[in-house]
């Protein structure tokens, strides 16, 4: 079966990830992370429905579902896609230290996305918080030793580039946080707040 031979696949990558992690085409790459993600998938939204109770079970189910599913083959991807092009836009033109092409950087990330939403399911089980933070940092182990061989970089190298993608991704997301504070998104309530304040007192 398909599924099985992809989820063992992933599970030997986890296990060795220097011997077992391969190049793959983009579509292959996405391809390989929809089928090992899927039986994930289906425990999440059945452990999601019979933990929920009947909060879940009624008006907010539907909805919580699509949520699942969103996160895992929707937006999940979408994340791969785009990381795999910063992460080889960095290590191509700014460090010049990937000799591989997209579809390796992105196999690398697919491997390491992959460690992650294959557990993700334990996300509706209490207490297994620790369990996702353990495979999570493993994954970026994955990710190193992935881009390493298929990018033809030395580990450090490939240290280097994700370190300087997570940076990146923070310098964006505080840059989009101070132009929503420039338009007054974050400004106006306190001002209109700290206004209705002052009018109170006058009064």
């Amino acid at each position: 079966m398909i599924v099985v031979d992809e989820i063992r696949e992933q599970i030997d990558v986890m296990l060795h990830p220097s011997k077992k992690i391969r190049a793959r085409s983009v579509a292959g790459a996405l391809r390989y992370y929809y089928l090992v993600s899927a039986v994930s998938l289906l425990l999440a939204l059945v452990l999601t429905f019979a933990l929920g109770g009947t909060a879940v079970a009624g008006d907010v189910g539907p909805a919580l579902a699509i949520a699942v599913v969103a996160i895992y083959w929707i937006i999940i991807p979408l994340s791969m896609l785009l990381t795999a092009g910063v992460l080889h836009l960095l290590g191509v033109s700014l460090f010049r230290k990937f000799k591989g092409t997209y579809a390796d950087t992105l196999s690398a990330v697919a491997y390491a996305c992959s460690a992650v939403m294959l557990f993700y399911w334990l996300a509706a089980l209490p207490y297994a918080g620790l369990a996702l933070i353990v495979i999570a940092f493993w994954s970026v182990v994955i990710e190193i030793i992935g881009i390493a061989k298929l990018d033809k970089a030395s580990r450090t190298a490939a240290l280097g580039v994700i370190v300087g993608e997570w940076v990146l991704v923070v310098i964006i997301l505080i840059a989009i946080m101070l132009a929503l504070y420039g338009m007054g998104f974050f400004g106006a309530p306190i001002t209109k707040l700290a206004g209705s304040a002052g009018a109170m007192r006058a009064a």
